[in-house]
């Protein structure tokens, strides 16, 4: 085998694991990307404290 076939084979392996590792990162990207853009929601009730009495809230602390 010649030189220019050795290296013509090496650019051929070369731009083949160039492609995969694109498919590979674009797979892993969209899979990524589903998961991110659909949380699971998580609902939970809250409690609401209404304040009756206006002069118990004199300071930030009361609020």
């Amino acid at each position: 085998m010649n030189v220019f076939a050795m290296e013509q084979l090496m650019m051929d392996q070369k731009a083949e694991i160039e492609n995969q590792a694109r498919h590979a990162w674009k797979w892993a990207s969209l899979h990524h990307a589903v998961k991110t853009v659909i949380p699971n929601p998580n609902f939970e009730a809250k409690p609401v404290v209404l304040q009756v009495n206006p002069a118990a809230a004199c300071c930030a602390a009361c609020c």
